[in-house]
């Protein structure tokens, strides 16, 4: 058995996802970054971070016609951890939502 039944098998590993409204991608967890899961990218953030498992759609809001983050943590970060938290945003600014299109 190859694992296509859970998320953690090597086919689901090796998918990379298109982002389009945010409906079906898991913010953290899936690969739609860069061809990257966040989680694999930020890993010391993911474990700060409540927004696990959530959709793309779920960490974030519409601001009229612009996607606005909002990300949420556990505590306040150090500030090396801050650091990392920013970087993140300015790293999501390049990510394009679409409402009109499906993952």
């Amino acid at each position: 058995m190859c694992g296509e039944e859970s998320s953690s098998g090597w086919f689901h590993k090796e998918i990379v996802w298109k982002i389009g409204v945010g409906d079906k991608v898991r913010f953290w967890e899936d690969s739609w970054f860069n061809n990257n899961s966040l989680k694999s990218v930020y890993l010391m953030l993911y474990s700060l971070s409540v927004d696990q498992g959530l959709k793309v759609e779920e960490v974030g809001n519409w601001a009229d016609s612009m996607w606005v983050w909002n990300l949420r943590w556990r505590r306040t970060g150090f500030k090396w951890e801050m650091a990392l938290q920013d970087e993140l945003l300015r790293s999501l600014a390049s990510v394009k939502l679409d409402r009109e299109v499906k993952d």
